[in-house]
């Protein structure tokens, strides 16, 4: 299988690996043995949390699953969207309190994260507007979580920014 995902855990000790859309393995780095392994169909994007405290799993089932740092433990699961078939990218920002999605049908999903990672810890702040993004690319997300960029769907490069009033994502540049 060819890595589809992979993300390191912040201390740079684990790194999760989505196997093509059936499996999820945690390596040890040092050692580069596989430290365990999760078959489940349809994962399609990994992220750790910066705190290294959660593995988040975007699902095919347009499923956020939110696991135990080896992916052991399903901590929770959120869903997405009621009409969206995957999520392509996610991402945190850098003190993990934000927490980025891109689905299937382009657009970006801004989350609050608090941290506790129990039922209601992650909620919906907002989503972007009608420009399409690619929903293959990947998201690169501002440190501060305020903006994210992508590829949009005209092969632009996007600049999206949060309007923290309402959580709504707003096209700032297109190039």
């Amino acid at each position: 299988f060819s890595p589809k995902d992979l993300s390191f855990s912040a201390d740079g000790k684990l790194l999760a690996a989505a196997l093509g859309e059936d499996t999820l393995v945690t390596i040890d780095v040092a050692s580069g043995k596989v430290l365990y392994t999760l078959y489940r169909g349809g994962i399609q994007a990994l992220a750790y949390s910066p705190d290294g405290k959660v593995l988040a799993v975007g699902t095919s089932g347009a499923k956020l699953e939110f696991r135990s740092p080896l992916g052991d433990q399903l901590l929770m699961e959120v869903p997405v969207a009621p009409n969206a078939h995957w999520i392509g990218s996610l991402g945190f920002n850098q003190n993990g309190t934000r927490l980025f999605t891109l689905i299937n049908h382009g657009k970006i999903h801004a989350w609050d994260v608090d941290g506790s990672w129990t039922p209601g810890s992650v909620k919906l702040r907002g989503e972007s507007g009608p420009a399409l993004v690619n929903p293959r690319t990947k998201l690169s997300i501002a440190p501060d979580g305020r903006s994210v960029a992508a590829v949009g769907a005209d092969r632009k490069a996007q600049h999206w920014v949060v309007n923290e009033a309402d959580g709504k994502l707003t096209l700032a540049h297109s190039f």
